[in-house]
């Protein structure tokens, strides 16, 4: 996979108006992407070298993993758009196959991955008394809740910079550096997750034969060939990745899947070109096959799975108080207001 030729980029641009030649998620619609694509006052050398800087990016961080042939694949250009809503797509064209990757994803990403890092860190100073010690137990238990609700912030505010190219909050940017850097890893290994699927649909769509496979999920689904191909995906990404790293893949996958598992509850009765997200984090995970008790990242996995089968099984009017993305909107605004310094200051005993 190389960066986009700048003789391409219109090209693969046009054929966001052929949903036929797609493959993968493009939330906003072609017409609004086409527009802020053109307001972004990129030439097509430029968007080519950003592509070229992008690629290269993950490329270094991943090659620990994937050694020095990290995200080869003869015949597929990459381009990186940087514009806000959350594209992760394959495309189809006379110049053969494009992986395209937007700026809003990663925001997405790297705010669902910061709000997984603030769970664990809860969960610590839960079970801690040394912030109870140092605070005083009122003021403990406010900081707690502050850290509560700007979790469900940087979700709320994550599934609206995917559905509605939201602007991301600027909460993430005063959050201790440990915890950043964290996060930051994270985040890396979740966009090695996501280019590593989109190179999935490739060699799915090049196949000649296909094994037959039992998928294992979490909450009952029949799947049509468009479904059964992001599954594929999903297990050829896992298959690129040594033994010992599967089980982190599927930890950052978590992040992605989680933020997709609320996505489909808000969605639920309208057509889907995807399962269930909870069914491929499920499916993933028994790939995994067996570990030892403790392994890092299972628990926050099985998690994840078992908070998709919660929400799949509730009522979708219970989510978001029954306005779905109206009080999802609201509930963002009104934390936008907040001064979080509370729970910033708590956050400081969890990494001293």
């Amino acid at each position: 996979m190389k960066a986009v030729d700048p003789r391409h980029v219109h090209a693969v641009i046009d054929t966001l108006t052929a949903p036929s030649a797609g493959v993968g998620a493009l939330p906003l619609g072609a017409s609004a992407l086409k527009v802020r694509i053109a307001h972004s006052g990129l030439t097509r050398e430029e968007l080519s070298a950003l592509s070229a800087a992008f690629l290269d990016d993950r490329r270094q961080a991943a090659r620990g993993i994937l050694g020095e042939a990290a995200f080869q694949a003869k015949g597929v250009e990459f381009v990186f758009l940087p514009v806000p809503g959350s594209i992760a797509a394959l495309y189809a064209g006379a110049q053969g196959y494009t992986v395209a990757l937007s700026l809003g994803l990663v925001e997405a990403l790297r705010l669902s991955c910061v709000a997984g890092q603030l769970r664990s860190a809860l969960e610590m100073l839960k079970a801690s008394k040394r912030l109870e010690a140092a605070m005083g137990a009122e003021a403990a238990g406010k900081a707690l809740q502050l850290l509560e609700q700007m979790i469900a912030y940087l979700i709320a505010s994550a599934i609206l910079a995917h559905l509605e190219a939201r602007r991301v909050p600027n909460a993430v940017a005063a959050l201790d550096a440990q915890m950043v850097r964290k996060a930051n890893v994270v985040v890396e290994a979740a966009l090695m997750f996501v280019l590593l699927h989109e190179l999935g649909h490739v060699e799915y769509q090049r196949a000649q034969s296909r094994s037959t496979t039992t998928w294992e999920f979490a909450v009952a689904e029949e799947l049509d060939a468009r479904q059964e191909e992001e599954l594929f995906a999903d297990k050829y990404a896992l298959d690129q990745v040594p033994a010992g790293f599967r089980l982190p893949m599927v930890h950052a996958a978590a992040f992605v899947l989680h933020l997709y598992t609320y996505i489909d509850v808000l969605r639920t009765g309208e057509s889907r070109t995807h399962p269930l997200a909870v069914n491929r984090l499920a499916a993933m995970r028994a790939q995994v096959g067996s570990l030892q008790v403790g392994e890092v990242g299972d628990a926050a996995t099985r998690n994840a799975i078992e908070v998709g089968q919660t929400l799949q099984a509730q009522d979708p009017l219970s989510l978001a108080g029954g306005q779905g993305l109206a009080a999802i909107e609201k509930f963002v605004a009104t934390c936008d207001e907040v001064d979080w310094r509370p729970a910033q200051e708590a956050l400081q005993f969890f990494s001293a």
